[in-house]
């Protein structure tokens, strides 16, 4: 399948995702390093978040999962959240920029992506 495909499928998976979140989805025009920006109000303030979606087509390793992606540091940007799409399975990697940027190569054991793996509420 064609990788423009895969990629627009799972940005419209978050999409789903946040909106179900009650987020307000929007996709930029120009592709600046951010995919998608995401609005709500939170105690009476708008809440403008930044998110690059990476998106797996088929699970590592046939285990079932979409671990294991590789950061290039000097590409993550400041307050960008991270989110890995796997498009088999309903499974979503959240990683804030912080937490990218300490390693470029992040391992396909599990361990190292349970305290991120659906975790929806770290976008804030």
């Amino acid at each position: 399948m064609d990788t423009t495909l895969i990629g627009a499928q799972g940005e419209a998976k978050v999409i789903s995702e946040l909106t179900d979140r009650g987020w307000a989805v929007a996709k930029p025009i120009l592709d600046l390093g951010v995919d998608l920006l995401a609005c709500r109000i939170v105690d009476g303030s708008v809440k403008i978040v930044a998110i690059q979606v990476k998106t797996k087509a088929t699970p590592s390793h046939n285990r079932g999962t979409c671990y294991g992606h590789q950061f290039t540091k000097s590409k993550i940007i400041d307050g960008v959240y991270y989110i890995i799409a796997c498009l088999t399975i309903r499974e979503y990697i959240i990683i804030p920029s912080e937490q990218a940027k300490q390693k470029t190569h992040w391992h396909k054991e599990r361990a190292e992506w349970d305290e991120f793996k659906n975790r929806w509420e770290l976008i804030r």
